[in-house]
Order: C-alpha cells, then structure tokens, then sequence
C-alpha cells in the first residue's frame, strides 16, 4: 500500500509491503538529510525485479511523520528509484494487531493504546506534466518513470496543439550522396509500380467468392485525414473504385 509521508516541507513516497522483511530507506533521502548512518556488514538485498542491491550501512532511529502521525524505526540504507521508504515485516510486527481494509486502503492499528488510521493513495492513471518537468526527467537516466506524448486538435479540429520544429539542421553528406545516387527510388510514386519478371501477387483461395466484411469504426477526428490519404491513392492510379 501507497501511503505520502512527510519530514518537515520533504514529501515522501512510502510503500507499506509484507513481503519486504526488512525496513529500507533511499540513500539519496539520508545524504539530503544528513542522517547519521552505522557500517555494517555487506549484506545483498533482493528487489520485487531480482536484482540484488548491496547494503552496507544502517540509520537507527529514522523518524518520519505519516498524516500526522510520527514514526520511528531502524532502516537499511539502500538506493531506491520509485520510493523514499518501504516498511517491510520488521515495523508491521511492532503494531501488534492490524485491520486492513484493501478494498478502501485503510489501515488501522492501536499502539500503547492510542489508535492510528493510515489511508493509501489510490492511483490516479494518468496525469499531466510540464514539458519542463519531463526534459528534468529525461536528463536522469537512472529514474525510471512511464509515459505517454500526444497532442491536441483545436476546436475547428485544423490545427494540432504542438507543431513540430526543426532547426540547425546539418547535412549529412554520405546521405546526401545516397539519395542522389538513387533519386528515382526515393521519388514520390505516382501510379504502379512497373512490371517485372517477378511480380508480387496475393493468391486467393477463389477468386470469384467477394469477401463481404463488416466495416469498423474509426475516430470522427481521422476522418479528413483517412478521406485525403484515399483521394491521393485514387489520383495516382494505386487504387481504384471496383
């Protein structure tokens, strides 16, 4: 379960998970924080993806506060790329008796008889970004994040949202050379393609059945795209009506 936490004004993504054993904290989060950390022995942790991660230092005490609450336990320092903490077996037997409602992602729990209620973030899908937050994501090869670009029509459904630009454009001569060399390959075709010894040709079980088959839908905005494509297909001679 997602749960946001907090130390001061520092959010913190924190992920309550039983089948985590130990308690983990990011080694970034420790370094902003000036946390005093103990050497320990090498020690291989396992993530959900397989990869062994080595740990070597521990933070005894780490305090952090969760929708008001504060908490306190020992965590292993260990490099984490999508979550600030994760809250394994080892601070889930220190609350004694849970109520876990995963449906509503509620929590409750009673510790030396004052009760806690903890809600889990419920996921949002998808959601929107600046383009600048995105270029700061992209320069950090090490963060892993998933996303999807699109661009909007206008109204009149004419223009898109996003134009693309172009500039400082450097020839690229051995390129340059290549289309040149084979011009008539590149050019725009303007009916069929000549005929030759061996043509393709798609061979039909019998040609005199007509396949009669039900027409799909197509988003109301491909519309003038589809119907352009078409007409230049016809003008040129590669299709024709039947």
């Amino acid at each position: 379960m997602k749960i946001l936490g907090a130390i001061g004004t520092k959010q913190l993504q924190i992920l309550i998970d039983s089948g985590s054993i130990d308690n983990f904290v990011n080694e970034k989060l420790i370094e902003k924080l000036h946390c005093t950390v103990q050497e320990v022995g090498s020690m291989p942790v396992t993530i959900a993806d397989g990869t062994k991660l080595p740990c070597m230092k521990v933070c005894k005490g780490f305090q952090w506060s969760m929708q008001g609450s504060w908490f306190k336990a020992d965590m292993m320092v260990i490099p984490l790329s999508n979550y600030d903490i994760v809250l394994g077996v080892q601070w889930l037997q220190t609350l004694n008796h849970i109520m876990w409602n995963f449906k509503k992602l509620i929590m409750q729990f009673t510790i030396n008889g004052q009760p806690y209620e903890l809600k889990g973030t419920m996921s949002k899908g998808v959601s929107l970004c600046s383009m600048e937050k995105l270029n700061s994501w992209l320069t950090h090869l090490d963060q892993i994040m998933e996303c999807q670009l699109f661009s909007l029509f206008a109204p009149d459904n004419s223009n898109f949202q996003h134009h693309t630009h172009t500039n400082k454009v450097q020839p690229f001569e051995p390129l340059e050379a290549l289309l040149e060399k084979y011009q008539d390959v590149f050019e725009i075709p303007t009916g069929l393609p000549p005929f030759r010894d061996c043509d393709h040709k798609i061979k039909l079980n019998d040609e005199n059945i007509n396949l009669n088959l039900k027409p799909y839908r197509y988003p109301s905005i491909q519309k003038t795209i589809i119907e352009q494509m078409t007409q230049e297909l016809l003008d040129t001679g590669v299709i024709w009506n039947n």
